[in-house]
């Protein structure tokens, strides 16, 4: 039942849609400006006025919309606003609309559809309201007052280093908020709704995840990525989420609600699962493959609800300071977690076996990334690119390869091929990535469909090659 229900809150993107991989931005703003175009587009459509092709490529063009897509990979581009802004403002399509809202919410494919729908009909009994909000909200205000909230879940040293914080987009989507290297973007209907002191909330939540990628590096194992997870949200949610069981999330479905409050009940009984899973594959009764398929099945809410257990159970025991010193260490935070409920009977508390794993997972990462040797040498990286026209960057954590700045250090053009090459001189291990001058432009070079950091050992000059399939804002 449990593992079952798992599955089903993928649906509850609204409340916790957040990505677990975060970099820096260079600048700390906001912009409306893909709002105010969406603003326009609803009242031509409103006014049954003709909206232009060129009217909707500069919308899907904006930086909002342009976030919003590259954070969630899996929306479909073409066809998708465009459709939706029709169906809820286009009183020739009244039926669609009345057929879409009085259709039962369930998961499927076409889930985002409906509530973008339902979230646009809403959004039409109030546009003079949210288009005052818009234009009026100092939203620099709010932004720094989130930045403080934010800045209480760090350690003190992290609070006062200057960290520039994801550039917050406001669009007219879901009642939804997504995450990651792409920008922050928030549904500016959503954000009217809630209210000055909840947005200042949410916003912090997000900024959180800001201040704990600074110098974050962890095991790209799928347990240390799962563990990370439910530390990950679990601290951001102390900022802003209410405690379960919750009555509503927003305009979604009981459904949602009554499985986000069940996955939250039923914490203990999942983390022991996670554990028995673990200690299967530890002792060679599951092989490698089995145990991947079986972890993909955990916290996929991104970590949310039974992360926010464990932080609430840390809290309540004291150990906040600690819970906040050690804001980036997933092991600490299982330690603490098992700490928290010692004395607890109806608490499960991770075995031995499970804590001294992640321990030596976290012991081979950092002895992964430690310097080999103080000699540099020369390594060639040779890429191959989807398209003759691509131009890439490689952005590391050397300075020869740019210092994770992602637009600093470009390959070179071999002829008119699909080769991309460059000639450094570095010592080793390095850790890197491809871009195409960005951090919403990632290169992927797997067949999963997703970016992310390479790792390279050497100890000698070395040629190293590369495919980039597609890139981070491509539709894939």
């Amino acid at each position: 039942m449990i593992m079952r229900n798992l599955l089903f809150i993928l649906a509850a993107i609204c409340f916790m849609a957040c990505s677990t991989e975060y970099e820096t931005e260079k600048e700390s703003n906001y912009s409306i400006e893909s709002a105010n175009l969406a603003f326009e587009i609803a009242t031509k459509i409103s006014n049954k006025q003709t909206v232009t092709d060129a009217e909707w490529d500069s919308l899907m063009a904006s930086s909002g919309y342009q976030a919003y897509f590259c954070i969630g990979k899996k929306i479909p581009r073409n066809n998708f606003l465009k459709n939706a802004f029709e169906v809820a403002f286009d009183e020739s399509q009244k039926h669609t609309l009345d057929s879409i809202l009085n259709e039962p919410f369930k998961l499927s494919p076409q889930m985002r559809y409906n509530f973008m729908v339902l979230n646009l009909n809403n959004y039409k009994e109030r546009q003079k309201e949210v288009q005052a909000f818009a234009a009026n909200t100092d939203f620099s205000m709010i932004l720094e007052k989130a930045k403080k909230l934010a800045q209480s879940y760090v350690p003190e040293e992290i609070r006062e280093s200057e960290v520039a914080l994801h550039k917050v987009n406001f669009v007219l989507i879901e009642p939804n908020a997504y995450v990651n290297n792409c920008g922050l973007v928030v549904d500016i209907h959503n954000a009217y709704n809630m209210g000055e002191e909840e947005l200042i909330k949410l916003l912090a939540h997000e900024f959180h995840h800001n201040y704990r990628g600074i110098n974050h590096s962890i095991s790209d194992h799928v347990l240390f990525r799962k563990i990370d997870q439910l530390q990950l949200e679990g601290i951001a949610d102390l900022i802003d989420k209410e405690i379960p069981p919750l009555d509503k999330i927003g305009i979604y479905p009981q459904s949602i609600v009554d499985t986000h409050n069940e996955l939250f009940a039923n914490t203990p009984q999942i983390l022991q699962q996670l554990d028995s899973l673990t200690y299967a594959y530890i002792a060679g009764e599951i092989d490698e493959k089995s145990y991947t398929e079986h972890m993909n099945s955990f916290f996929l809410d991104g970590g949310h609800a039974n992360g926010q257990y464990m932080s609430l159970k840390i809290k309540a025991a004291g150990l906040t300071d600690q819970l906040i010193a050690n804001y980036n260490d997933p092991v600490s935070f299982i330690k603490l977690y098992n700490e928290a409920v010692a004395n607890a009977p109806s608490e499960y508390q991770f075995s031995a076996t499970f804590i001294d794993y992640i321990e030596e997972l976290k012991r081979e990462h950092l002895e992964s990334n430690v310097v080999t040797s103080e000699e540099e040498f020369k390594v060639t990286f040779r890429v191959e690119v989807p398209s003759p026209s691509d131009e890439v960057f490689i952005t590391g954590n050397k300075a020869a390869l740019g210092d994770w700045n992602p637009d600093q250090v470009k390959l070179n053009k071999k002829d008119a091929s699909l080769i991309r090459e460059i000639k450094v001189q570095i010592n080793s291990p390095a850790a890197f990535k491809f871009t195409r001058g960005s951090w919403g432009t990632e290169g992927i070079t797997n067949d999963f469909g997703r970016s992310q950091n390479l790792k390279l050992k050497f100890e000698k000059d070395t040629v190293v090659n590369y495919k980039i399939y597609n890139w981070s804002d491509s539709n894939i």
